[in-house]
């Protein structure tokens, strides 16, 4: 059994008096070194020696306190395992989420890569497509005028060979090659709105790149007018069937070169149109034409 000095205070274990005849002090003094060295170790095994101590305010047996020690110890380390459970599993679920959004990264790169590849092929194609198109009309442009005889150095021997003397001090060749510009005047009776396809048909005439004297030019077809109207050409009240182009400024009949406009506006332009070329060289180059309204018109 215990003496009655093992109830010396409320530390038991520390307070053990060997032989039971010990005063409470001289066990305190000698047991000294070994209470340190308990309390250090529960204070590594449960966190807080305190803990202990405030738990068990009475006798304890040595081999209880063991139990409650190991059983600290045993609590922590499975605390600590779960902790580093929990850690390596939110490291994985983190590595798992890096994955996904590199693969998906990785796939909306590859994609636009080959949207871009795509696009880029297209555009050449166009390009390409761009290229050839242009080459072939102006080949057949080319094969025109030289057919006609526009080409420049066809009009250029044509005037050397017709006046070597006035082609080298320039004469008609000069304007053949530096072109000329046109003016169209307009009618006292003409509306603002006759006025306005004028305009338009002034700059057409500037604005194509074919536009020049042509002597000898494509003859009007006679059934023209039905052909427009058939490929769904209109022509309202008091409209004639123009060439955008005029035929003596080498335009062609071809549908794209034919529009509505009205009668009164397309019969002026073209008498005045054939009084301004007629003294000009076969081929020379109309490099614009204005329309100057009658209000505007010197008197």
């Amino acid at each position: 059994g215990l003496t009655p000095f093992q109830f010396a205070g409320n530390e038991p274990i520390a307070n053990v008096d060997e032989d039971g005849l010990e005063p409470v002090t001289s066990v305190g003094n000698a047991a000294g070194a070994a209470a340190t060295s308990g309390d250090f170790t529960y204070n590594v095994l449960s966190g807080s020696s305190l803990f202990l101590t405030n738990t068990f305010h009475t006798v304890t047996p040595a081999a209880t306190a063991t139990a409650v020690a190991s059983k600290t110890a045993s609590t922590v380390a499975n605390t600590t395992t779960k902790i580093v459970q929990g850690s390596i599993s939110a490291v994985n679920k983190i590595s798992n989420v890096i994955a996904v959004q590199a693969g998906a990264a990785k796939s909306y790169i590859s994609n636009k890569l080959d949207e871009a590849g795509t696009n880029f092929s297209n555009r050449v194609s166009y390009w390409k497509y761009e290229a050839k198109e242009g080459i072939s009309t102006g080949l057949d442009n080319a094969k025109k005028n030289w057919g006609a005889g526009h080409t420049l150095p066809q009009r250029a021997v044509a005037a050397f060979l017709a006046n070597p003397l006035e082609f080298i001090e320039g004469g008609e060749f000069g304007a053949v090659a530096e072109g000329v510009n046109l003016e169209i005047h307009g009618m006292e009776e003409w509306t603002e709105a006759q006025n306005v396809q004028a305009f338009e048909k002034a700059k057409a005439l500037t604005e194509s790149d074919q536009t020049f004297v042509r002597k000898i030019k494509e003859a009007r077809k006679s059934n023209l007018k039905s052909e427009f109207l058939k490929n769904g050409g209109v022509l309202k009240d008091a409209e004639h069937l123009d060439h955008i182009v005029e035929l003596q400024l080498n335009g062609t009949n071809a549908m794209e070169n034919l529009k509505g406009l009205d009668g009164s506006v397309n019969s002026s332009f073209g008498s005045q149109i054939r009084a301004r070329i007629k003294n000009l060289p076969d081929g020379t180059r109309v490099n614009k034409v204005t329309f100057i309204p009658a209000k505007f018109k010197p008197k």
